[in-house]
């Protein structure tokens, strides 16, 4: 799982801030392991059972803030289906989140909900310019019959909507092939994705303002 694969946990104690792992849905029947998020076209079983994550996220958000009242930050972060359905989250709810970083995942632009653009949010995006099942250039992938979006037309769309992408406007796109978690943290060794939400967090490295 993300959160078994991801080392957020440890990274998490040791700087200081506390992490909320929320569970996609899977069919109980044929698929019950087999967890998507419902962020834009892809991914089945969310997609197709049309599951409101948006708004059980958004509720996960409020529980948050009060059990933590003294919380005042709220970064989000995703892998795959996962980095979709972030993006698709700060479409819809924009004013709840300090910024954001997704691997191997593009915009769900059929998830355009309309948002003030008159915030600017930080934004990573960490892509393999030969990921096979989110293709960089857009396309069918290996694992879906989904559409996705370019890179650059992602950038594009994103920055319209009032994100800032780091660094320097562009995505961080990786020379590999791959699409597992494991290739990316091997593509970014010695850091890692953990690594970059400390950075996120903590506003340093590429999150310095």
């Amino acid at each position: 799982s993300f959160k078994l694969s991801s080392g957020i946990d440890a990274a998490a104690d040791a700087n200081g801030f506390c992490v909320v792992y929320l569970e996609g849905n899977g069919n109980p029947i044929s698929f019950p392991n087999l967890k998507s998020w419902n962020a834009g076209e892809c991914c089945s079983y969310a997609n197709t059972g049309d599951i409101d994550d948006v708004s059980y996220a958004t509720l996960v958000i409020q529980e948050m803030r009060k059990r933590y009242p003294s919380m005042t930050q709220i970064y989000f972060a995703g892998y795959s289906n996962g980095g979709g359905m972030v993006m698709t989250m700060l479409l819809a709810a924009l004013n709840e989140v300090a910024g954001a970083v997704v691997k191997a995942a593009f915009n769900a632009a059929d998830r355009d909900v309309g948002v003030d653009t008159s915030s600017t949010i930080p934004l990573k995006i960490i892509h393999q310019d030969g990921d096979p099942t989110v293709p960089w250039l857009g396309g069918v992938g290996d694992a879906s019959s989904h559409s996705f979006y370019s890179g650059a037309s992602t950038e594009t769309y994103l920055e319209d909507r009032g994100f800032t992408l780091k660094p320097s406007n562009a995505t961080s796109v990786l020379s590999g092939s791959g699409h597992s978690y494991a290739s990316y943290n091997t593509l970014l060794s010695p850091s890692s994705f953990a690594d970059e939400i400390v950075k996120m967090v903590t506003a340093t490295g590429d999150w310095t303002p």
